[in-house]
């Protein structure tokens, strides 16, 4: 029986609890976060909407806070198999919401802004992390890109990252599969790129300065196994814009 905990239930980690108990992918999932009113609701939802497609993983909510005493102690009492942390001072949403001067000044920080944001609450739940001395993977969702390599130098790190660029390898694969007259569900695809880069793949005009990219795509319709590497990097920058 796998059992995951989510550390940290605000928005992104709610979207990705809503859809990991829809995927069927596990078959408990712990919400580790401190507001227990909403926790307790947001697991709620996810019960409805996994059940309307006929899937019911146990689903419960621990109330954790990372920087209480015996943090790490509470963590380990969870006994995970995986670990995914989502924690963030000022997410990204929350600046979209600000008005006026706050506003101006809000949407005007640099990523250095975003980085002291993300790595503080991380930095935190790292020293829990090592406290609770679980083996487990540990995956991060909170600006992994940096996060992620700042606490690699500084102890214990997350295996690996999640997020924004998962969001590029489907347009990978629907501009390989266009190339070559296929089906997207036909192709496989890696991405290496840096995080910034989805602003530039989902943009109203193409990008004619892209960062660098690294693309490896198969395509596995019939008689496949052809590399179409080439099909989707020139894709990838083409114009699609999104809400």
């Amino acid at each position: 029986m796998t059992r995951l905990v989510l550390v940290s239930l605000g928005s992104l980690a709610g979207d990705m609890l809503e859809m990991i108990a829809r995927a069927g992918a596990v078959d408990e999932i712990v919400v580790a976060s401190r507001n227990a009113e909403y926790g307790r609701k947001k697991v709620n939802s996810a019960r409805v909407g996994a059940g309307i497609l006929g899937r019911f993983p146990a689903i419960r909510f621990e109330r954790f806070d990372f920087n209480a005493p015996g943090a790490g102690e509470a963590l380990a009492r969870l006994a995970p198999d995986l670990v995914i942390s989502a924690p963030s001072l000022m997410p990204w949403w929350a600046v979209a919401a600000l008005e006026g001067r706050a506003a101006e000044a809000a949407r005007a920080m640099t990523f250095a802004g975003w980085i002291a944001c993300h790595t503080a609450p991380m930095l935190a739940f790292r020293n829990a992390w090592a406290a609770s001395r679980l083996a487990c993977p540990w995956v991060n969702a909170s600006y992994p890109d940096v996060t992620n390599a700042v606490l690699a130098r500084t102890g214990a790190a997350p295996l690996c990252g999640v997020g924004n660029v998962e969001e590029i390898v489907p347009k990978a694969r629907i501009a390989a599969a266009a190339a070559v007259g296929g089906r997207a569900e036909d192709i496989e695809a890696r991405v290496v790129v840096p995080h910034a880069a989805e602003y530039m793949v989902y943009a109203e005009d193409e990008t004619r300065d892209p960062p660098p990219v690294l693309v490896q795509a198969i395509w596995r319709g019939p008689g496949g196994g052809r590399d179409v590497s080439a099909e989707a990097r020139a894709g990838l920058f083409a114009p699609m814009p999104i809400p």
